[in-house]
């Protein structure tokens, strides 16, 4: 399913899988969405039993690239648990 960077973590909460241009979100667990821009998984968003997301954790920086650091914030914050890069990766 086609995204935008605020929708694409809910819509594959709710779908499996979605993408937003560059990044595609998977749902990996019961209560877990990975979150891949070109091929690098960055980052796992982690829901709470009321299908609230609670927690970020960062797994890969990538390049540290301007669509890396403005797509994390913007995904996150879509998700309702608004977090940056340079929080996520202390850079």
């Amino acid at each position: 399913m086609a995204s935008n960077q605020k929708t694409v973590v809910d819509d594959a909460y709710r779908q499996g899988t979605a993408t937003a241009s560059t990044w595609t979100c998977n749902k990996s667990d019961y209560d877990t969405v990975s979150v891949v821009h070109h091929k690098t998984h960055m980052i796992d968003i982690i829901f709470d039993a009321h299908f609230k997301a609670v927690k970020v954790v960062p797994i890969n920086s990538g390049r540290g690239s301007t669509t890396d650091r403005n797509g994390i914030r913007k995904i996150t914050d879509g998700a309702g648990i608004s977090t940056g890069y340079r929080e996520l990766f202390n850079c």
